[in-house]
């Protein structure tokens, strides 16, 4: 037989052990979305990637027209989370990623306030939102540094809209072997003088003209003949390439030898 001593504390055990349970499942409950993440559906997402692809492109346009680095600050990466809404505004904007420099961060943040949106393409989506979440790097690179992303609900990266091919390193190489046959006049040899043509896919050059002029028809004259001479290596990527060349400073071995 229990005492009522024995039974007293067989009770408050139970009473205990009722609390601690409360404890452990109620975060559990009131806090099941975050606590537990969404599973994946990789087909799903990469539907949501195809289908929302040209809209990310889009979002790096126009937040290029409203941000512009700080000088000296042209390299700072700063990365920024926010989410399109239907009608294509924004909210829950938030720094994910600092650049470590405070003005550089505000006027990326600053940016993202102002820019507008057009509203979200009509896409099915499994969960039934009518948002999107984006993230978005700020770094101003050679190739356009710009990139948004596309997330889902864990906050994982689900799709890239694609980085521009970095032709810097090709259109370098052009202007070489355009300088190698460039002979400007005696005279005029400090006269800048503008080209512009393209490319083709085969490495023929077409579209060859005067962008800018010297002043000087007879520069001019052998700037585009310094071009027609040249052999380009083919295009990257595959595509035509539109370059635009300003010669101002000749091989010194090329000076006098018009």
């Amino acid at each position: 037989m229990i005492s009522y001593k024995h039974r007293g504390a067989f009770g408050f055990g139970i009473i205990g052990l009722f609390l601690f349970g409360l404890v452990v499942h109620i975060p559990h409950v009131f806090c099941k979305e975050d606590a537990v993440p969404i599973r994946r559906n990789p087909r799903a997402e990469a539907a949501l990637e195809r289908g929302y692809r040209p809209y990310l492109e889009y979002v790096e346009k126009r937040i290029k027209v409203f941000w512009r680095p700080l000088q000296y600050h042209e390299h700072d990466r700063i990365v920024a989370r926010f989410r399109i809404s239907q009608k294509g505004t924004v909210s829950k904007l938030k720094l994910q990623h600092s650049s470590g420099v405070e003005t550089s961060d505000k006027n990326a943040l600053q940016a993202m306030k102002i820019v507008s949106f057009a509203p979200l393409p009509t896409r099915e989506r499994a969960d039934g939102s009518d948002y999107i979440d984006v993230e978005f790097s700020f770094e101003d690179t050679p190739n356009g540094g710009c990139l948004a992303s596309l997330l889902n609900r864990n906050g994982d990266v689900i799709s890239s809209a694609p980085v521009p091919y970095d032709y810097g390193p090709y259109t370098a190489d052009a202007m070489r072997r355009v300088k190698k046959n460039w002979y400007p006049p005696q005279g005029h040899e400090q006269e800048k003088v503008t080209v512009a043509f393209k490319i083709d896919k085969d490495g023929s050059v077409s579209n060859l003209r005067i962008g800018r002029s010297s002043g000087v028809a007879l520069a001019d004259e052998m700037a585009l003949r310094a071009v027609k001479l040249s052999s380009f290596l083919l295009p990257p990527a595959e595509s035509d390439v539109d370059l635009t060349l300003t010669l101002d400073k000749p091989l010194v071995q090329n000076i006098g030898r018009e």
